[in-house]
């Protein structure tokens, strides 16, 4: 399993691990919806998760979708990934190895 970006022709954005089903398949466990609001100051964006049919059965079994609704499947970047991590993972933080001040 890999924790993955699945965007959606929709425009919903789904993290969350990703399982090859079968052709034209794949199913998303614990997937989580990604949002963006303005921050406080409005010269940018925070980015939140809500939980996205948590109240199904296949929630933490992986949820199906076919992949002709998908637009692209991406790799988060570092810091989303350990947001993750924190809610359904190890709860272990990915740090960067480089980082630019």
């Amino acid at each position: 399993m890999v924790v993955k970006l699945v965007v959606f022709k929709s425009g919903l954005i789904l993290i969350g691990n990703v399982i090859d089903v079968c052709i034209g398949i794949i199913a998303i466990k614990e997937p989580l919806a990604v949002f963006a609001q303005p921050d406080s100051n409005g010269k940018g964006n925070i980015i939140g998760f809500t939980p996205y049919l948590d109240y199904s059965e296949e929630f933490k079994t992986g949820i199906e979708f076919k992949e002709e609704d998908i637009l692209t499947i991406n790799t988060p970047v570092n810091e989303m990934n350990s947001q993750y991590s924190k809610i359904f993972g190890s709860g272990i933080e990915i740090v960067s190895a480089l980082r630019k001040v």
